[in-house]
């Protein structure tokens, strides 16, 4: 070969191996130019203005690919997250159990996911746990909390992390589309303290003083979901912002007559909006009974912190944290007016005692529990919780209450979904572990009855587990061994 052959032969290799990271490039930087030239030119403008020298550097981090944050169940065992090792993840500074993923996997196909293992949340929500750490402690050991706006879970599953057995948390979507996948992220953690409601705020009214707590991640315009979410983009509009502050503020006067005298609001939106953040917290101290709570940060962040006229805000933009726009305050309602809160409960229909003994052995600690009869299908709540749900069913559209244990047919059981992936499941039940392609078939809902840990089973029901977390039911019945996972939870992707 000559010299000028050679020379471009040696071009024509350099050009073909750097296209694929030409290629690769590429659209992350026509990704930038759409996204600037896609913002309403009116945000922008706001934005300018409320950033000021930042921003230029807020703009370019809306280009960016936001980051992939999780919370781990510390309820469940696992030692990883969609493959990776948590010791090996990077923490986010105020949550103990949030983690970072160097990549976004699909979470459905893992089955620790499944499992309720742990939850994808993005990192900036979870900064409600420092909140919650710091008022906990003028709380009463059987309080009760509101999450208003709950779907699809996220605050609430943390909630159920943080507070003790003895607190009941009420779990609210209004949209009834949603209150689907907030009962079944709810069900994934498996505790006994957890009600799921579908109702609008204006329904709370009847419960007079009746939450110590209430959060509400109130309907926004969206601006902190921009680099994640387009269609927030398109929905953007200035007179939607003026639609969602009043919308907020109505929420907020709604919710308010069922919280209880000091007891603390927590108020979040996912927008950077001063109408829909600082202005509605003014307008929240200036209309009701409410003070400002400074929170503590007790590590090092740049999460922006705002006060004047005594109230204390925490604003999450993307381009200082790790993590997607965020807005959150705690306020304390300082009426001390104590009303009247005898309330009437709804009238449970109770479980024969001569069906006791059919049920009692599927269930830990069973004394602890009332057995109710509810939609047909035998429902386990704790003792104490048993006249706060009554009143709630009075008054709310419950979607779930306590843990559903399932039905009685002639002398057995047939356990409730519920029920195998709940705190409260007998452990002497027999179970079988499977490995992760065996967990993955099982969670298609496919054919189970020639895997080894099935085969060395008794006949009878059994709990299927993956690394010792409960995934659901299957019952062995001479040579074939059904799979009872429900039909509407089963995973459609492949693996």
């Amino acid at each position: 070969m000559d010299e000028l052959s050679l020379k471009v032969s040696i071009v024509v290799c350099n050009i073909f191996v750097l296209l694929p990271t030409v290629f690769f490039i590429l659209p992350y930087n026509l990704a930038v130019v759409d996204i600037s030239e896609k913002l309403p030119k009116e945000f922008v403008n706001r934005i300018k203005n409320q950033l000021w020298s930042d921003a230029d550097q807020y703009l370019e981090a809306l280009a960016e690919h936001p980051p992939v944050s999780v919370r781990v169940n510390s309820h469940r065992s696992t030692a990883e997250v969609a493959g990776n090792t948590i010791q090996n993840l990077a923490k986010v500074p105020w949550h103990n159990s949030g983690f970072y993923l160097p990549v976004r996997p699909v979470f459905t196909i893992d089955p620790l996911f499944q499992a309720g293992c742990y939850y994808v949340q993005e990192a900036s929500s979870m900064f409600l746990s420092k909140i919650w750490k710091q008022i906990v402690g003028t709380l009463n050991a059987d309080a009760t909390i509101l999450d208003l706006c709950a779907a699809p879970g996220g605050k609430s599953t943390l909630l159920l992390e943080e507070i003790p057995s003895t607190m009941l948390l009420v779990s609210n979507e209004v949209i009834r589309t949603r209150v689907s996948t907030l009962a079944a992220n709810i069900t994934k953690w498996g505790k006994t303290n957890a009600v799921v409601t579908s109702n609008d705020p204006r329904d709370f009214k009847k419960l007079t003083q009746f939450f110590d707590v209430i959060v509400v991640d109130a309907p926004c315009s969206g601006e902190g979901m921009f680099r994640k979410d387009k269609k927030a983009v398109a929905e953007w509009s200035e007179e939607n912002v003026v639609i969602c502050s009043a919308r907020q503020q109505r929420i907020v006067a709604d919710i308010l007559p069922s919280l209880k005298p000091g007891g603390y609001l927590i108020y979040c939106t996912c927008t950077f909006a001063p109408q829909e953040n600082r202005e509605n917290l003014q307008n929240f101290v200036n209309a009701h009974e409410l003070r400002s709570v400074e929170i503590n940060l007790d590590f090092d962040s740049d999460i922006v912190v705002e006060q004047g006229n005594d109230i204390f805000s925490y604003h999450f933009y993307p381009h200082k944290i790790k993590g997607e726009g965020f807005f959150i305050a705690c306020l304390q309602l300082t009426n001390a007016k104590v009303e009247d809160q005898s309330q009437r409960g709804f009238k449970f229909e109770f479980l024969h005692k001569k069906q006791h003994s059919i049920v009692d052995k599927w269930v830990q600690n069973p004394a602890n529990l009332d057995f109710v009869i509810w939609k047909d299908v035998i429902t386990g709540i704790p003792k104490h919780f048993l006249h706060r749900i009554a009143v709630l069913s009075t008054y709310l559209f419950i979607v779930k209450k306590g843990i559903e244990i399932g039905k009685i047919m002639g002398d057995d059981l047939i356990p409730s979904h519920e029920l195998a992936v709940s705190e409260i499941v007998n452990s002497s039940i027999q179970v079988c572990e499977f490995t992760k392609e065996e967990a993955f078939i099982y969670l298609k809902k496919g054919e189970v009855s020639a895997f080894s840990s099935i085969t060395a089973l008794a006949n009878g029901w059994a709990l299927v587990q993956f690394h010792a977390n409960n995934l659901g039911w299957a019952k062995k019945i001479g040579h074939r061994t059904n799979n009872y996972l429900p039909k509407e939870i089963r995973i459609l992707k492949d693996f």
